[in-house]
């Protein structure tokens, strides 16, 4: 394990080794990330443990083994599939197209109360107005027609729009959006533009675009707090968009964050009576949104195969209470302020795989605050500030055959989070540990105890897998109620005094190696029945 390697050999023997695993070396980073240091982040290494309080058994290999997860499919999930869908789905009847004004409309209470009417009226100049698509099956051309004012809707060239008015698409109405029709959609940033839908919406080969009428151009991001035009869905509504581009929508107020999936909220409900939003995102791409994709309280979303790429905040980003969503071969890059892919606030039973998220300015993937039973599979995480794969306060997920490298920090990392297993992943030159699991006290942050309550338990079952040349070692775990490791190939220290465990391993070094490594065995370390496990954190 003392072995010093020459840094060329080194480096061929990495290459040779990563491309007979099947990694494929055309992503790599020229240079390592530079490194600086992580700070009061949770990843100060422990030099030495108190062993007394854990114990190291051998348990039965077979015990550990479990079949594939069972992925659902996408690809029955195409341009054919909605306009199946269409002919399905979309309203009967005569299209009704009416401009009213804004105020007292209860489909728009979100966008009018308290201070936010103001922005309307500053950019109407006058009592603000909004286009009601009220029923039928409406397009471009109908809006058109009905509206008759260039002032509110207009064909600048053929097949190229603008609305100058807020849209709304009531419950008994479906929107059209057809590239055979409309090739863009621009949204005036100047007039305060922007869509909300109660009903259906469909998108087929076009591009929506936030539009600044006096630049002549897209309404580039400059600040969280500039109105920016935006797509929000509600309740019982339905969102199908296929090969359509969406440039420049969205800024930081309520649900007006992009493109916006959302329920509404628990007192509206009750009359309402609506089930949660549908959508179904696929073969898009989106730039400059935001957030580029947000949903709250949804269930059985689907988002493949898109592009999300030098978005604000995040690039997709599932939030409270969302459940069974698919979110699968899609390639998010280029996340200015946060992570790539997140899910938030029990977002749970869902499939995130296939996806490449990179170049994010924290982490590639994030499961955060109670996101539970989810499956993170073949997915491939590099070159993100962050690291590679974050799990928050999130317990009993799966991480599946995933790949991180060049991450800044971690190639996966579990913060007081239980039952993580991780089987099969390949992370090998990340700036950290390949992986670490830990706890932390989060008791001086502004958490909110009630909404997000936690506990500072940690373990993590980590089975197969490939790690090599990752800075501070292949794994890491610092108070965790156990351990399970099995079958680790374990390769190219980046140290000079070849492969160091830290904490708890370090007293078992060689045995754990051993063990691991010669008898192919499957080791658990775990706390002794007579310790003092760590304080709780959980508040309520």
């Amino acid at each position: 394990m003392g072995t010093r390697w020459h840094p060329v050999v080194l480096a061929g023997a990495c290459l040779l080794w990563l491309i007979l695993t099947g990694i494929s070396t055309s992503s790599l980073a020229a240079e390592d990330p530079e490194l600086e240091d992580e700070g009061d982040t949770g990843d100060t290494i422990e030099e030495s443990a108190d062993m007394s309080s854990y114990e190291m058994d051998y348990i039965p290999a077979d015990s550990l083994d479990m079949p594939a997860p069972t992925l659902p499919p996408t690809d029955i999930y195409n341009e054919e599939w909605v306009r199946q869908r269409l002919a399905e789905r979309a309203h009967q009847g005569a299209p009704e197209v009416k401009v009213e004004r804004m105020f007292k409309k209860f489909t728009l209470r979100e966008f009018t109360a308290g201070k936010r009417a103001i922005e309307w009226t500053k950019r109407q100049l006058s009592h603000p107005k909004a286009i009601f698509v009220r029923s039928g099956t409406v397009t471009a051309k109908d809006i058109l027609e009905a509206v008759n004012n260039p002032g509110f809707f207009e064909e600048e060239s053929p097949g190229v729009f603008i609305l100058r008015l807020p849209l709304v698409v009531e419950r008994t109405a479906t929107l059209v959006l057809d590239g055979s029709e409309v090739k863009t959609l621009k949204l005036s940033q100047d007039r305060g533009a922007f869509m909300e839908v109660h009903g259906k919406m469909f998108t087929l080969g076009t591009e929506m675009i936030a539009w600044n009428e006096e630049a002549q151009t897209n309404a580039a991001y400059k600040s969280s707090k500039e109105f920016r035009p935006f797509l929000t869905t509600w309740g019982g509504s339905e969102l199908y968009m296929v090969k359509t581009r969406v440039l420049s929508f969205g800024y930081n107020q309520s649900k007006s964050y992009g493109i916006t999936v959302t329920h509404y909220s628990e007192d509206e409900n009750s009359i309402l009576k609506q089930g949660g939003p549908q959508a179904w995102i696929m073969d898009s791409d989106f730039e400059d949104i935001y957030y580029g994709f947000y949903c709250y309280e949804a269930e059985g979303l689907v988002v493949i195969r898109n592009t999300y790429h030098h978005n604000v905040i995040y690039g997709i980003d599932p939030h409270d209470y969302s459940s069974h969503l698919l979110i699968a071969d899609n390639v998010v890059y280029g996340t200015k302020k946060k992570h790539g892919i997140i899910v938030s606030r029990s977002v749970n039973d869902s499939w995130i795989f296939n996806n490449k998220s990179y170049d994010n300015a924290i982490s590639g993937f994030v499961l955060d605050r109670s996101s539970e039973r989810n499956v993170i599979a073949n997915n491939l995480a590099y070159r993100n500030g962050g690291d590679g794969y974050t799990v928050y306060e999130s317990n009993d997920n799966l991480f599946w055959s995933n790949v991180a490298f060049d991450n800044r920090k971690h190639g996966m990392r579990a913060r007081n989070s239980s039952d993580i297993r991780l089987y099969g992943n390949r992370l090998f030159r990340n700036g950290g540990f390949g992986i670490l699991g830990h706890v932390a006290d989060l008791s001086e942050t502004d958490r909110d105890f009630v909404m997000d309550p936690y506990t500072m338990d940690m373990s993590l079952v980590i089975h197969g897998g490939r790690y090599a040349m990752n800075g501070r070692g292949p794994f890491h775990a610092e108070h965790p109620k156990s351990v399970v490791l099995y079958d680790l190939d374990m390769r190219f220290p980046s140290g000079s005094m070849g492969l160091q465990l830290y904490g708890l391993f370090k007293p078992y070094q060689s045995t754990l190696l051993e063990a691991l490594i010669r008898d192919a065995k499957a080791v658990k370390l775990q706390q002794s029945e007579d310790s003092n496990p760590i304080e709780s954190g959980t508040e309520s």
